[in-house]
């Protein structure tokens, strides 16, 4: 497949503020059909007015993926084999997104926790991971220079020797991961802000990972970026604000309507069958039809990547 990389970063390219569900619009009574469309952040469920007299609650909850690691450990079962190019300019060598949990949250600070894996690609070449450094950036809605994060990586390599062994002092020793063979390291994320706003206000924290490899191709600098959700959102008001599924797909239909669900910001630590029933299994009833946007579902399946990540070539 020619230009595959290119291709792969045209289609999963992703703002991380859309990473989440999408709307649609139905195309008839009795065998709808769906069509992509609609405003990004929102899942839609269309259903007979009939039927629609209900009214469910929500009952807020914990964040989706507390204390319990979750994620897309596996690179290669996300796109990995897909974008890997005859002439690897990346050296081979991938960073997972990992799995994550939430550990503490507190009134004024909360403890992130992740395990991420180095994957030699490779079948003859040993690589180096000379150097691994973190950025982070919070998504809220309010000002964050209130806010301070601190990051701590600790290496687990399988190697029980001594100069591979975490250090106090958070310095990453150079490793090299032999061909084939893969290698982790754990990531330590803490949140600390005012009391009691920090429930409120954030979002999402944005993990910036960057790390440096030595190989055949000489220096190369990567880096891999993970999202992870902070709040869910208020459950809907009543009454429910169900509206009327009117576009060019559904003509002088009066028995079609659509609510629109909002969902935390979905990423690699989400899995789509169970977004839909924290977020839509209570509102829904049989003979509702349910859909999840192409942007989401990409974002879940670990299918998107920042632009830095992409250097076209010629796959395989």
């Amino acid at each position: 497949r020619k230009m595959g990389a290119s291709r792969c970063a045209a289609f999963s390219q992703l703002s991380t503020a859309s990473a989440r569900l999408s709307s649609v619009r139905i195309r008839a009574v009795g065998q709808p059909r769906l069509v992509a469309g609609g405003r990004p952040g929102r899942a839609s469920i269309t259903q007979r007015v009939a039927g629609c007299s209900r009214v469910v609650k929500v009952a807020s909850s914990a964040t989706y993926f507390d204390g319990v690691l979750q994620g897309n450990e596996n690179y290669h079962d996300a796109h990995a084999k897909n974008v890997q190019p005859l002439n690897d300019q990346n050296c081979g060598m991938y960073l997972t997104r990992g799995a994550w949990a939430i550990k503490a949250k507190e009134a004024k600070t909360i403890l992130l926790e992740g395990v991420m894996e180095f994957q030699n690609t490779t079948k003859a070449n040993e690589i180096f991971v000379t150097e691994v450094e973190t950025d982070t950036a919070l998504l809220s809605n309010g000002p964050v220079s209130e806010y301070t994060v601190r990051t701590f990586v600790e290496p687990m390599h399988p190697d029980p020797e001594d100069e591979f062994r975490a250090r106090p002092d958070g310095y990453w020793p150079g490793y090299v991961v032999v061909a084939g063979a893969t290698t982790k390291m754990k990531v330590y994320v803490e949140i600390r802000g005012q009391d009691l706003k920090i429930r409120d206000e954030l979002q999402a924290l944005w993990l910036k990972v960057k790390y440096m490899t030595y190989g055949p191709h000489g220096r190369v600098q990567k880096s891999q970026h993970v999202i992870l959700p902070l709040k869910e959102p208020e459950p809907l008001k009543e009454p429910l604000q169900w509206k009327e599924a009117s576009s060019e797909y559904v003509q002088k239909s009066t028995t079609l309507k659509r609510l629109a669900l909002p969902t935390h910001l979905l990423s690699t630590v989400d899995d789509p069958v169970e977004v839909v029933k924290k977020y839509a299994l209570p509102y829904s009833q049989p003979g509702d039809i349910v859909t999840i946007g192409e942007t989401p579902l990409t974002a879940m399946q670990g299918r998107w990547r920042h632009p830095e990540t992409v250097r076209p070539a010629w796959t395989y």
